[in-house]
Parts: C-alpha cells; structure tokens; sequence
C-alpha cells in the first residue's frame, strides 16, 4: 500500500490507523460506492478483454478452453467490502 501512496520506501510501521480508512468510506454515498464498483468491473473486464487479444491466435486455437473460464468474470467489482451490505455477497 505505501507503494501506492507515494512513499519513497518500504517501513513496517502501518502508514495511518486502519480506522481512518472507515472514516474515509462513510464520506461516500451508497450511490458512490456503487458507481465506484461499476467502474472497478468494468476496468477489469476491459484488461482481460486486453490481455486475451494480446495471446497469439496459435495459443488460443490449441488449448482447450475450460468450461466455467467466463464464471470469474461475473464476480469482478463484487465487493461487499466497500459497498458494506450482506445482499451484495456473491452467491456462488
């Protein structure tokens, strides 16, 4: 996580209280935070869009593709973490 705020280095002491990240959260509306999980999916739906073209049609064409390969795909930015509701846990 310090990487991704800035921080020149590595430290093992914690950057701030993990309670400021609750303090942070409440400043969002549902609506938000719904918006913000639909953005996450959608970006990660267009990376593995992305990565998939990137393979050489060879490496497509002579590996058999699982049955279930799409399932993960469906529970992208299915965060009941941020959202903070039991009925947006993914069923399974």
């Amino acid at each position: 996580m310090q990487f991704f705020l800035g921080f020149a280095g590595y430290s093992s002491k914690a950057p701030f209280d993990p309670s400021m990240m609750v303090h942070f959260r409440k400043r969002f509306s549902e609506e938000d935070l719904n918006r913000i999980n639909e953005l996450i999916a959608e970006r990660g739906k267009e990376m593995v869009m992305e990565a998939v073209a990137s393979i050489p049609n060879d490496d497509l064409i002579s590996k058999k593709t699982p049955q279930n390969a799409g399932a993960a795909l469906g529970m992208v930015g299915s965060s009941p973490q941020l959202s903070g509701s039991a009925d947006a846990m993914p069923s399974g």
